[in-house]
């Protein structure tokens, strides 16, 4: 079990992490190179470079699906990177969205790529730490944060802050990778470079946190089948092209992608690691906070990416 009291790594050495230096014009050129019209984006254009968690854009569905989303909701999004979910909550779902990461890079490049998509004025961005969310107690409606708090020991603390944010019977919708057992582990990973910057928590765990935190747990979904097959059809794409295409998650991650989700494929198909969506209900409109939830797998997921 990680130890709550011992966060291994400094914001700033995060923040380092998931700085990358002209990381705005390496995508405008991107753009241009792929053939887009960046007089008129769809969220699905981008969807390649800024559905930057396990399954993509396939897994973002998934994952919006399982929270009563409906117009004109006010929906705080922990962790945004570079606006993917935030953009698709405000266009598709017509929520008013707030969305914070801690990476100025990836802040300033959901400003510039909300600018070239229409329908995105529902959205503003900040530069923040999850834990220390910079806006008032119970404003919003519901909460996405996906593969965020891996990086974070204190779910304690992290998911205390997000019920404090959102009013009683709010939802969230939590996306991240769960330890299976105590192997170790390949590095880098898509989330850390070595095992200093890691936090991973198991399922159990994690219900237990939130229990605590004053959530009610309501449905929790593996994508760790789903996350095989994904991967194995990049892995195939990868090596029957020459070049990765223009855009795509190799100008976030880095010269090492290859290396991070070779790692991270591994220890999926090791059984070591699973995907999960949990979501759950903050305190207010809790009838049973301690129940608990069977785990569904992702037999209804669309089939390929």
């Amino acid at each position: 079990m990680p130890n709550e009291r011992h966060q291994p790594s400094c914001k700033t050495a995060i923040g380092s992490y998931y700085s990358h230096g002209g990381l705005r014009e390496r995508i405008r050129d991107a753009l241009v190179a792929g053939n887009l019209n960046t007089k008129k984006l769809s969220v699905d254009d981008l969807a390649a470079l800024d559905s930057f968690h396990t399954g993509g854009r396939k897994a973002t569905l998934t994952a919006l699906e399982m929270l009563p989303l409906r117009p004109g909701l006010q929906v705080l999004d922990v962790g945004c990177g570079i606006g993917g979910t935030a953009r698709r909550l405000a266009v598709e779902h017509g929520c008013d969205v707030t969305a914070i990461d801690l990476s100025r890079d990836y802040i300033e490049a959901a400003i510039d790529l909300g600018h070239l998509v229409e329908g995105t004025r529902r959205c503003r961005y900040l530069v923040a730490s999850a834990s220390q969310l910079p806006v008032a107690a119970h404003l919003f409606d519901a909460l996405t944060c996906f593969h965020v708090s891996m990086n974070i020991a204190d779910r304690t603390g992290l998911y205390t802050e997000f019920a404090r944010v959102l009013r009683p019977g709010g939802h969230a919708c939590l996306f991240d990778v769960m330890r299976t057992t105590g192997h170790p582990l390949h590095y880098p990973l898509p989330w850390a470079g070595d095992e200093g910057m890691s936090v991973l928590y198991t399922v159990g765990e994690t219900v237990d946190r939130l229990q605590r935190s004053g959530f009610t747990v309501t449905a929790q979904k593996s994508l760790r089948a789903f996350a095989i097959r994904f991967f194995h059809k990049l892995a195939e794409r990868s090596r029957m092209a020459e070049d990765p295409p223009p855009l795509g998650i190799h100008l976030l991650t880095g010269s090492n992608t290859r290396e991070k989700f070779a790692n991270y494929r591994h220890a999926l198909e090791e059984g070591d690691l699973d995907p999960v969506i949990i979501t759950a209900i903050s305190s207010g409109s809790a009838t049973n906070p301690g129940r608990s939830i069977e785990m569904t797998s992702d037999y209804s997921l669309p089939g390929t990416p």
